[in-house]
């Protein structure tokens, strides 16, 4: 037997019930006919159409590869970096693979280092590398990819990639026979450069040994440029960095006096005794930074200098406790009356260090001058 609704469609000729839905469903599909000839007739209404694509997409010439290759180059130069990476991030994104836009990629690595952006300068400085092997612009490539590593955290990666640079025999000078030539300047620069990085990256990982070997290889180096061998401004810029790296050397080495053992009162003072002598030894080594006049080294250098005098004066407000059993008042009677004492040498250690930087301010360039001011200004605030 049929159901109802089947009755009525089949013996009465779809009349009554089965005609109102057969009725619904043409109307259902003329509205939407009427719909989509509305939509058709007037397209103002229908979604708009993205008629041209991204600019980094779009229509590439030769000209704007030209412009945009000269103007990142320009912003380069006048340490514009983050115009640098805006210019030279569109080379790459419109002209990839074009003649010439591996020469951009270096630049935008060092442009990424110095906007903060070590980790995206990776990519860049390791495609330069690959392409130009163990040319000099490669080599410098290599000392810029040591230093990324090492400023996003990863100095066992920093240094590996300044011993790629270590390994190459250096050449030698032209036009000068085998038993009296030397070594390139270029060549000694890379191997100055990469022993410095290797020393920091040590000294991070607190292989103080190690770090203290590359230094004095570096200062081998360094002693045996000759008048004549490298520019003026680049042999200044050499002592800055290496007076610089010594300077942190011997700040982190000193810092971890005094020890956190147990250590009686005379063991005390012998600890703060050689990290004074430290804080001192530092200051002579940032003096040599200031003689340079390398602003931005003679920066990162007070910064380093004004932590290390604050985090010893930190330490001689809170001396390691003695050895053996005492009870907690006897203990802070202890640790009292040896922190006023530690106090007191503290601060004829601090002033007598920056009475010895400010005395040395007519010996300084008087383009970094203002970076002994600001370094007595803060401490005559304490």
């Amino acid at each position: 037997r049929f159901p109802r609704c089947w009755q009525r469609q089949l013996f009465d000729g779809g009349r009554s019930r089965g005609r109102s839905w057969y009725n619904r469903q043409v109307s259902v599909r003329a509205r939407l006919l009427t719909v989509l000839f509305f939509f058709a007739a007037f397209p103002v209404f229908s979604p708009p159409v993205v008629l041209a694509a991204p600019t980094s997409v779009g229509p590439t010439s030769d000209q704007e590869f030209q412009f945009l290759l000269t103007q990142g180059n320009a912003a380069f130069e006048r340490r514009d970096y983050p115009e640098t990476v805006r210019l030279l991030e569109r080379i790459f994104a419109r002209y990839p693979g074009r003649p010439g836009s591996i020469e951009a990629a270096k630049t935008l690595g060092i442009a990424r280092i110095q906007s903060g952006r070590s980790k995206e300068a990776l990519a860049p400085l390791k495609s330069f590398i690959a392409a130009k092997g163990t040319s000099d612009s490669a080599l410098d490539a290599r000392l810029w990819l040591a230093e990324a590593y090492f400023l996003i955290g990863k100095p066992n990666e920093a240094i590996f990639a300044a011993e790629e640079i270590l390994i190459y025999e250096p050449t030698e000078t032209p036009g000068q026979s085998t038993a009296s030539s030397r070594v390139a300047p270029i060549a000694r620069v890379f191997r100055l450069r990469a022993l410095l990085l290797k020393a920091r990256a040590y000294i991070a990982l607190k292989k103080f040994e190690f770090g203290a070997q590359s230094l004095a290889s570096a200062k081998k180096i360094l002693n045996e440029f000759l008048p004549g061998d490298l520019p003026d401004d680049e042999r200044r810029r050499l002592i800055a960095r290496f007076n610089r790296e010594e300077m942190g050397a011997k700040i982190s080495d000193c810092a971890r006096f005094p020890t956190r053992a147990r250590i009686d009162e005379q063991a005390t003072l012998d600890q703060f005794e050689r990290r004074g002598d430290c804080v001192r030894e530092a200051s002579f080594l940032y003096i040599n930074i200031l003689k340079t006049g390398e602003l931005d080294i003679a920066e990162a250098g007070r910064s380093e200098i004004k932590d290390a005098i604050e985090a010893y004066t930190r330490a001689c407000a809170r001396p390691p406790n003695p050895p053996g059993s005492l009870t907690p008042k006897e203990s802070a009677q202890y640790r009292r009356e040896l922190s006023q004492l530690l106090k007191k040498k503290c601060r004829a250690t601090v002033t007598e260090t920056l009475t010895q930087i400010s005395a040395r301010r007519e010996d300084v360039p008087e383009t970094v001058r203002k970076e002994l001011d600001a370094l007595a200004k803060h401490f005559a605030k304490k």
